[in-house]
């Protein structure tokens, strides 16, 4: 992973770099701890909604910046 950044910084990338590191941190978060998490919520319906509604609205803004333009 930061190998990547670093490699993105070099090439004056920054908004790769920083898509890269959102989309790591979503999956650390979110998806490698997803069995901690679902522990912490049990058997509540509304806690899992929440998690499950985090993370897809996380990955929605990690997906829609890939349609912003640069503003410069």
């Amino acid at each position: 992973m930061f190998l990547a950044c670093f490699v993105c910084l070099l090439y004056e990338k920054h908004k790769t770099e920083l898509l890269l590191s959102y989309f790591f941190i979503f999956y650390w978060v979110f998806v490698s701890n997803r069995i901690y998490w679902l522990e912490v919520f049990g058997d509540s319906g509304i806690g899992l909604m929440m998690y499950f509604g985090t993370a897809t609205a996380i990955a929605l803004m990690g997906v829609l910046s890939f349609f912003q333009t640069d503003q410069r």
